[in-house]
């Protein structure tokens, strides 16, 4: 994330996150993986661990996780389907997270 933050500052935009409906994804697999380790960074930092699932988590803390990838992604007026895109990310990601802390501990 801090190197699409830097990118942000230079540029003095945010960036857009580019969809291919064809694919139901990120438009290049360098687009996704910028937008899946952000999220990450996010979910890692403000997300509760106690909760089963991204379906569990409250929607105050959901809105904080948009929030900070705002300062990002330029997340206004943005496509249905980009936000399906955007929630199912964040719910790959939180899952994920999840997973490997399992794996550590066991």
């Amino acid at each position: 994330m801090l190197k699409e933050l830097q990118g942000v500052h230079q540029n003095n935009s945010k960036i857009k996150i580019m969809y291919d409906p064809l694919h139901c994804g990120a438009a290049t697999s360098q687009h996704h993986s910028g937008v899946a380790s952000s999220c990450g960074i996010v979910i890692r930092d403000n997300c509760p661990f106690q909760r089963e699932s991204w379906a569990k988590i409250p929607k105050e803390t959901k809105i904080l996780v948009r929030d900070k990838l705002s300062c990002v992604y330029d997340l206004e007026d943005i496509s249905p389907e980009v936000m399906v895109y955007l929630e199912e990310t964040l719910a790959t990601r939180y899952k994920q997270w999840k997973n490997n802390f399992h794996k550590h501990f066991k």
